[in-house]
């Protein structure tokens, strides 16, 4: 864990529940860097069909510029390979000293990422229209949720993630429905991440919208969820790329932050009706 206490105080400590989360998602995936009898670097992956996704992946002060990021990602490239991946991207900062570092790492194709953030307002409780995992049959959700995957994204498999999460404590997951019909899917993260979280949020940390879903109303679901199963969440964050900074707009959302998104193939990144965050 002290891997991801960089030297600027701004950053916390992620809690191991947390990082036990991201570890069993792809174990394979998962290794830790040593200089001698102290930890160096640490770098988690994640195995969703053919996307192979890596983050976070983060190098002690005391140990960068010595070769330690470029062997944590390649071991993690390699395990999502062989795990059947063939497009691997992930998230990082926007500068120049790690923009290089990823174009060594062979990732050719780039976007700027844009994150948001909004108040969770108090308004509806109405959950009619959610098929909510923690709260609706199984066999019906997984139905209803992989019909619509299919068809978004047929590279994905992310139902093993959504059980994860719950099980973990972690998140919350849900299908949008419409006149009886899979609108959206959307997965929140929301138990805290960083040991001294102070303050209840969430994670819209993937959505997928089909088309004759508005933006606004999958915000509106997201908030009536948010209300009735996680009442304590005071704030919402996302990320989209900046040529769909539109969801900011739709959702009312202010921008906080400013990234890149990496990727080995251009269909890896974010689409228009995607919300895709995660590091």
């Amino acid at each position: 864990m002290r891997a991801f206490l960089p030297s600027q105080p701004r950053f916390s400590l992620p809690r191991s529940a947390f990082l036990q989360l991201y570890a069993d998602d792809a174990p394979s995936c998962a290794w830790v860097a040593e200089q001698g009898r102290e930890l160096a670097g640490a770098v988690f992956g994640h195995s969703w069909g053919r996307i192979g996704w890596i983050g976070p992946l983060a190098v002690s002060p005391r140990h960068q510029r010595r070769g330690v990021g470029g062997r944590l990602y390649r071991a993690a490239v390699q395990g999502l390979n062989e795990s059947g991946c063939t497009i691997i991207g992930l998230d990082a900062e926007d500068h120049a000293g790690i923009n290089g570092f990823y174009q060594r790492m062979a990732l050719p194709y780039s976007v700027a990422t844009l994150d948001g953030c909004k108040a969770v307002m108090p308004g509806p409780l109405d959950l009619d229209d959610l098929l909510i995992f923690s709260r609706s049959q199984s066999a019906r959700f997984s139905t209803e949720w992989t019909a619509l995957q299919r068809t978004l994204a047929p590279a994905v498999d992310l139902l093993p993630y959504v059980q994860r999460l719950h099980q973990h404590g972690f998140g919350e997951s849900a299908v949008v429905m419409q006149k009886r019909s899979a609108k959206a899917l959307l997965i929140l993260q929301t138990g805290q991440r960083l040991a001294n979280d102070q303050v209840a949020a969430a994670r819209l940390q993937v959505c997928w919208l089909a088309p004759g879903m508005e933006k606004r109303a999958l915000f509106s679901a997201v908030e009536r969820l948010l209300r009735v199963c996680h009442p304590a969440c005071r704030f919402l964050y996302l990320r989209t790329t900046e040529d769909a900074g539109d969801w900011l707009t739709e959702g009312r959302c202010r921008v906080i932050h400013r990234g890149r998104r990496w990727a080995t193939r251009p269909s890896a990144l974010s689409a228009d009706r995607q919300i895709w965050f995660w590091e």
